[in-house]
């Protein structure tokens, strides 16, 4: 019949709920887009990740160099002058946005399909995450994937991430996808056998600065808190869908987070203490935020903190601190939670991957590959989206 056109992201790149009534009304020539429920033409489409504003600065998070906040609709939120000849490297925590987008959209029953019956709004709203990310204008760029199996952390403690439920079958069949659709559009996709991509993450986090990048983590993962620096912020995903599909998280945020207590290279330290229960971590007992910050930010680190941990006023803590277990709980806690900055290809013991290697650029194939995928899950708008983005 006739193709939805479904014009899902506006003038400015917003999903609004006007969009919806139009796509049963409006076609194109690349396929169609249908709804699994009538409900969802009701509700709207600024879910998960999905869409983005035309990029212009943000006053909230300051301004660098005009070209970079002309480029950049989040803001500097960088020290310093990056300059006409910035390298600005974006590193994409891929997976978390796999999750937000399925329980954002196919989750419910009620997301996007294609005439074939395949549920599209996972791809759909990892598209426009990727498109949203591509109107920043970074010089380099890449989206970085746990490999499968055990890592290093298992090995470590058997029961890291044991708490978390199995993770859903329609979630694993649409993660090749995801994969796919990411390369075809042209951006490289990193993984490296038993570490995790936040590890990954920290590695080229680590070398882009030291070689004069500045950095954007794109996550909603607390434990890149560590990784902040003058040159290296987070983006995280808006909790409000207007405006900025990403909200930057600077040194500065992190602070003021916590109480000017510690600095984010502490924040190991502090989980150490704390725990994390959503990567079963498993922190001292007796021990909280608020015995935490001070005790960091008098004595600055997990080892000073057990060698003074006579002094600490609580005794629940200070009897988990000095205890054995106590102890040993800490110090494993903090090399769980720290994420490898130093990654090598075992096999060459080499750096993992050149930074060029990362550089935007067109595509190869000229978008042949990016335009069939998006005939074959008609994702229309995102098509025209991603040609605006990169140009052809």
């Amino acid at each position: 019949g006739d193709v939805a056109r479904a014009r899902i992201v506006g003038a400015h790149g917003v999903v609004s709920r006007a969009s919806a009534a139009c796509a049963a009304r409006e076609s194109n020539g690349i396929g169609s887009m249908r709804f699994k429920s009538a409900a969802h033409s009701r509700s709207s489409f600024a879910r998960g990740v999905a869409g983005t504003r035309a990029s212009r600065p943000s006053a909230r998070y300051g301004t660098v160099a005009h070209a970079y906040a002309d480029a950049d609709g989040v803001g500097a939120a960088f020290e310093g002058d990056i300059g006409a000849e910035r390298k600005h490297l974006i590193l994409v925590d891929g997976l978390s946005f796999v999750f937000r987008a399925y329980y954002g959209w196919s989750a419910r029953g009620d997301g996007l399909q294609n005439a074939a019956g395949e549920d599209t709004g996972v791809l759909y709203s990892y598209a426009n995450t990727i498109c949203s990310l591509l109107e920043l204008r970074p010089t380099h760029l890449a989206v970085c994937f746990d490999a499968k199996g055990k890592t290093f952390r298992h090995e470590m403690f058997v029961e890291y991430k044991a708490n978390r439920p199995p993770t859903p079958e329609p979630l694993l069949d649409v993660i090749p996808k995801v994969e796919n659709l990411v390369r075809d559009m042209g951006v490289p996709l990193l993984r490296l056998s038993g570490v995790e991509a936040d590890d990954i993450i920290g590695t080229m986090t680590r070398r882009a600065a030291d070689d004069g990048f500045h950095v954007s983590i794109v996550s909603p993962d607390k434990d890149f808190y560590q990784l902040l620096s003058p040159r290296v912020r987070m983006l995280r995903p808006s909790k409000t869908n207007k405006g900025d599909p990403f909200e930057p998280f600077t040194v500065e945020d992190f602070r003021v987070m916590h109480d000017h207590a510690i600095e984010p290279k502490q924040f190991v330290d502090f989980l150490a203490l704390v725990g994390d229960s959503s990567d079963n971590i498993p922190g001292v007992e007796g021990v909280g935020p608020k015995t935490a910050l001070p005790l960091l930010e008098r004595y600055g680190d997990i080892e000073t903190v057990l060698a003074n941990a006579a002094t600490v006023k609580g005794k629940r803590a200070r009897e988990s601190l000095l205890s054995e277990k106590g102890a040993a709980s800490a110090v494993l806690s903090r090399r769980l939670v720290e994420i490898r900055q130093n990654l090598t290809v075992p096999s060459l013991n080499e750096p993992f991957l050149p930074l060029d290697d990362l550089r935007v650029k067109p595509p190869a194939d000229g978008g042949l590959a990016a335009m069939r995928a998006f005939e074959r899950y008609e994702l229309a708008n995102a098509a025209e989206r991603w040609k605006r983005v990169v140009r052809l």
